[in-house]
């Protein structure tokens, strides 16, 4: 079985729930093996298996708010009750999803923790198999704690996605697809030895983590917990642009560089709390141009942008857009934020100017605008009006300029493949077919869990 933790609100955006949404329906597809021809065209080997069936799919939400955006695309929800702020209160609802009830039903309105804490609904239509216990879990969050994760292990194998590739997480594998992400950056993160007990020789540790710094591709998989009195995390990780998970739409599809731009697009995120988009409106308007804003369902500023619709005949607002592809496709240049949205703006070939608005965003947009993909306005959440003026005269540049949005349009395609979804949802089911039947079990002693003969004590809250 496949659990996917993630939230969607007006603070953090729909971001990180929409990749994994993207990542999940490519699970979820029928035929989804056979479409792979196009990698094993490339060289790529493909490992033939079972399909994931809709069912074995269930997504964690903290709250309906986020829940509600997952139930849109079919998929199951269980809705936890909790703070997505602080992912260790949940740990207990995950102990009664997977542990203590084994036979749990889940529906649209089961919650845990909170008000409704421990309570079941009677509208049951779903069934956590009493097999859950070894299931690949997703995570992506960026308020995970080295404590919770390692908590989750417990219940299976522990995918995390990372955007920043900064710390080591207590994970089974690391999904960084972030253009800037650097391979050897992670494999000095994370292919180590942990030494942990008291019976460890520091100077021959360091020895060994010398010779790995000085060879990173040497290969140190013979070596045992038991030579160093630690333990051998071998964490897989799918690093850089190839794993970019985009949705369907945006592939095989005929974008062409107009001699005049006449549409554009601006889209700054799901939440955009700050109204950016409203900013960089009123910095860009021409009445001669036509204006098109993305506002997403968590957006507090939908009311007043769509005021200015009802105001202007050249402004159109779009939410809960099914045909995105479709709508880039019909914009001569786009505005956009750091982000997924990046990549599909690339895949298609749309020249655009990118900001960030969030030091998550600044490695992707700052990489993008040093290698000449496309514009870089500089980071807003830094110096705002730097970036607006920045942005204006890039944006007045790419309109006049019909060869600079070609330069564009050939760059960017070279920025991603397409095929990430496919790659990443067959590393999922890759791990799955891999995992041991039911991971280690945990002996209780008061409110800490002893993990198997690590003897790593996880506090549960």
């Amino acid at each position: 079985m496949f659990l996917i933790r993630a939230d969607g609100n007006a603070k953090i955006g729909a971001g990180h729930l929409m990749r994994c949404l993207t990542i999940g329906a490519e699970l979820a597809k029928r035929g989804g093996l056979a479409k792979q021809g196009e990698l094993a065209r490339q060289g790529e080997q493909v490992r033939q298996g079972e399909l994931v069936k809709p069912e074995e799919i269930l997504f964690l939400c903290a709250d309906e708010m986020s829940a509600d955006l997952v139930r849109q695309y079919g998929f199951r929800v269980c809705v936890l009750g909790t703070d997505y702020c602080n992912m260790e209160s949940e740990l207990p609802a995950w102990e009664r999803l997977l542990n203590e009830k084994p036979e749990l039903f889940v529906s649209d309105g089961l919650a845990f923790g909170g008000k409704n804490s421990g309570e079941v609904l009677e509208d049951c239509d779903c069934l956590i198999p009493t097999d859950s216990c070894g299931s690949v879990i997703l995570v992506d969050s960026y308020y995970v704690t080295d404590g919770y994760l390692e908590s989750l292990r417990r219940f299976g194998t522990v995918v995390l996605l990372d955007d920043m590739g900064t710390k080591r997480y207590p994970v089974d594998a690391v999904i960084n697809y972030n253009a800037p992400a650097d391979p050897d950056t992670y494999k000095l993160l994370y292919e180590r030895i942990d030494v942990e007990t008291e019976n460890s020789n520091p100077a021959q540790e360091e020895s060994i983590l010398a010779q790995d710094n000085s060879n990173p591709a040497q290969d140190n998989s013979d070596l045992k917990k038991e030579d160093f009195g630690g333990k051998m995390n071998r964490v897989k990780m799918f690093i850089g642009s190839r794993y970019a998970p985009i949705r369907e739409q945006f592939l095989h599809r005929k974008y062409e560089i107009r001699e005049k731009v006449q549409s554009v697009l601006i889209t700054t995120g799901g939440g955009d709390s700050e109204n950016i988009a409203g900013k960089i409106l009123d910095r860009l308007y021409d009445d001669t141009l036509e204006y098109h804003l993305i506002v997403g369902q968590f957006n507090p500023h939908y009311r007043e942008l769509k005021q200015l619709e009802d105001s202007r005949d050249n402004i159109m607002i779009h939410s809960n857009v099914t045909d995105m592809a479709g709508l880039m496709e019909a914009c001569d240049l786009a505005i956009t934020a750091g982000g997924s949205t990046i990549y599909e703006l690339a895949a298609l070939g749309v020249p655009f100017v990118c900001f960030s608005y969030a030091e998550n965003q600044e490695a992707l947009t700052e990489y993008i605008g040093s290698r000449n993909i496309a514009g870089f306005a500089g980071a807003f959440h830094k110096a705002p009006e730097q970036t607006l003026e920045q942005m204006q005269n890039l944006f007045q540049v790419l309109v006049e300029d019909e060869s600079l949005r070609r330069q564009y349009f050939d760059s960017e395609r070279t920025l991603i493949d397409g095929q990430g979804a496919v790659r990443l949802a067959q590393a999922l089911r890759d791990l799955a077919a891999d995992a041991p039947e039911t991971p280690p079990k945990a002996e209780k002693t008061g409110n800490l869990y002893v993990e198997g003969s690590e003897y790593k004590l996880i506090q549960v809250l």
